[in-house]
């Protein structure tokens, strides 16, 4: 008949027949069936209630003997069984107000069964008038007393509206939210909610009261005079005995909202500075996905997305977008993972780029009670100041190196005046001293010594103008196009080998421009002083080719099909000397001057020679002892 009223259960297996039922005419019994209508009304029911049965046969039970506030807790305990089946009040009893004919309502006992009216499934309702209230056990109040303190002191606002809407019941903490006037919650909107949510409002309490609100809807509501930020549930509970209503759960998150607005107000000042920033940021968690990036990092690496684009996308360096602009991704990964593992800042390390730019990093680990949240990089375009930096290295260099050089040149000017100086002087005093004793042709000699040794000064005059005006810039050179082959050719076959064994291994490549004389003079040094400094016995090998230099790719490699255009020529000319040959005996040897027949110049000084005619022609010439022999290196750039 009805699942609306105060419950007490009691255990009753028995399911009289709906004929059975109406031939006890001490027990009211009144059928109805799966719609609601009632089939049948005994007697002793319309000696209960007052009603005759053909007032009440035919007619919906709620319209004549339901009361009028559990008429919707009954249509929607049908509904439910036509719908699922489940009747949870059958065989059992229950205390529930029953509607008389003169409209007032009397308690009665109520015990309710399936039973068959005319092939259709019905049900069967007994009533039994209540003599005197029930008693209520001292445990049920003392459980009763537990509930409503439970919900009587819950942060929780609940609130149970009835069937039309109204507010019938709220927790006592309700803050002002309710209004007991008797209007429907749905005209109290207007007072109670924010204007701007009073349309999601109203179409929250629509679902709600129809089917419920299992997800919050988040309201600003007036309690007490303030805005108040409110999460709103509901259960629609009118099918429920004890409620026979919708039940509203009113949450206060105020505080909840105004600290995540105080968290977004923080966030958003942290990102204005970082967007402020000109360096690169990136923020990664631990599992080093991306958190924050800033469009400074978007914009160095040339990424072509937004920052918020980058939001989770993780990897390390070798599979990350970045691992194409390194110039050695595994370098980095390998550098950044030990970084992570050391678990301490790190400040200024280089990273280079294929783009030939070079990037500054700095990393700070970011940690809460001894565990690693996440990293931050910081990443700063230094490569104008690298720039600056090797400019100032390379020249460092040089000044070490003219350094070096004053000091080599102060050693072999002086080397080479103190010989011809010291027989001038000799012969002169001994023509002078000794003029009478002397004989014709022993002045004679003395005086060939003295122009001799006077025309080695000059030599030595000449070179020392030549190697001040190479290094100057003063000398013009006499440009052309020279093949190196043909020039390495021609000083190995002009050196004086026959002690050694050289071999020529010569590759073609493109022709080099510059003064012809003055780079055979220098590979005539550069050939000639390994030779005549080896031992006897000593293999020597020259080798030339065209090469990549270090300025295009960072190393010097053979120019072939495969690799980058050459842009120089590598002369190498390597001794298998014995262990005397060292790079102080290849200096002090003497070579012959290509400038003065039976003249002879030492290593040292043909040495710095080339060294400032293949500077004076963009390249450089190296000496290094390699066990068991020497190398001498000599690089020319191809000039277009």
């Amino acid at each position: 008949m009805t699942n609306a009223a105060t419950a007490r259960p009691a255990p009753d297996t028995a399911q009289p027949p709906a004929g059975d039922t109406a031939r006890r005419p001490r027990t009211a019994c009144v059928v109805m069936d799966i719609d609601g209508v009632v089939v049948d009304f005994n007697d002793a029911a319309r000696q209960l209630l007052g009603h005759h049965p053909e007032e009440v046969l035919g007619r919906p039970m709620s319209e004549v003997l339901i009361p009028a506030r559990l008429r919707a807790a009954h249509e929607a305990g049908l509904r439910r069984y036509r719908e699922t089946g489940q009747a949870p009040l059958l065989a059992n009893r229950f205390e529930v107000p029953a509607r008389c004919h003169d409209g007032t309502e009397i308690p009665v006992e109520l015990f309710i069964n399936r039973t068959v009216h005319e092939g259709r499934p019905a049900f069967a309702g007994r009533l039994r008038p209540l003599r005197r209230p029930a008693s209520v056990p001292a445990e049920l109040h003392l459980r009763a007393d537990f509930y409503r303190a439970l919900v009587e002191q819950s942060p929780i606002i609940v609130a149970v509206l009835d069937d039309d809407g109204v507010p019938t019941w709220h927790s006592s903490d309700a803050g002002g939210v309710f209004s007991g006037d008797g209007r429907t919650l749905s005209d109290q909107l207007v007072d109670i909610v924010h204007p701007a949510d009073l349309q999601k409002a109203r179409a929250a309490l629509g679902r709600a009261v129809h089917e419920g609100l299992d997800d919050a809807v988040e309201l600003r509501v007036n309690a007490d005079g303030s805005w108040r930020a409110v999460s709103l549930l509901a259960r629609n509970l009118l099918a429920h005995p004890a409620v026979h209503g919708t039940a509203l759960y009113v949450t206060d998150i105020t505080r909840a909202r105004a600290a995540e607005r105080q968290a977004q107000v923080e966030a958003a000042r942290l990102m204005t500075l970082i967007e402020s920033l000109n360096v690169a940021i990136l923020l990664q968690d631990e599992q080093r996905r991306v958190v924050l990036a800033n469009a400074a990092f978007v914009e160095m690496f040339s990424l072509g997305v937004t920052p918020e684009r980058l939001r989770g996308t993780g990897g390390g360096a070798s599979s990350s977008p970045l691992a194409a602009l390194y110039a050695d991704a595994e370098d980095v990964e390998r550098r950044t993972e030990a970084a992570i593992r050391r678990g301490r800042a790190l400040r200024g390390e280089e990273i280079p780029l294929i783009d030939g730019r070079v990037l500054e990093r700095d990393y700070v680990p970011i940690m809460l009670d001894g565990s690693t949240l996440g990293f931050l990089w910081v990443f700063r375009d230094i490569t104008a100041q690298a720039e600056i930096r090797r400019g100032l290295e390379e020249r460092a260099r040089i000044l070490s190196d003219l350094a070096t050089l004053k000091t080599e040149f102060v050693g072999v000017v002086s080397h080479e005046l103190r010989t011809p100086l010291t027989s001038i002087n000799t012969f002169a005093t001994l023509l002078e001293e000794d003029a009478e004793t002397l004989s014709a042709d022993e002045r004679t000699a003395a005086m060939t010594a003295i122009r001799r040794n006077t025309d080695r000064m000059l030599g030595l005059v000449a070179d020392l103008i030549l190697l001040a005006k190479l290094e100057s810039g003063e000398l013009v050179l006499e440009e052309s196009t020279v093949g190196v082959p043909a020039l390495v050719r021609a000083a190995a076959g002009a050196s004086e080998s026959r002690h050694v064994d050289l071999r020529l291994d010569l590759h073609d490549g493109p022709e080099l421009t510059g003064d012809g004389g003055l780079l055979a003079q220098l590979l005539d040094t550069a050939i000639g002083v390994l030779v005549v400094g080896s031992s006897p016995g000593a293999e020597v090998v020259v080798s030339a080719g065209p090469v990549v230099h270090a300025e295009t790719t960072g190393c010097v490699e053979p120019a072939g099909s495969a690799e980058p255009k050459a842009d120089g020529w590598r002369v190498t000319v390597r001794t298998s000397a014995a262990d005397t040959a060292t790079a102080e005996r290849l200096l002090s040897t003497r070579l012959p001057h290509p400038d003065a027949v039976n003249e002879r110049r030492t290593g040292a000084l043909a040495v710095m020679l080339a060294r400032a005619i293949a500077s004076r022609h963009g390249g450089g010439l190296a000496i290094a002892v390699r066990e068991p022999g020497v190398e001498l290196t000599v690089d020319l750039p191809i000039r277009p």
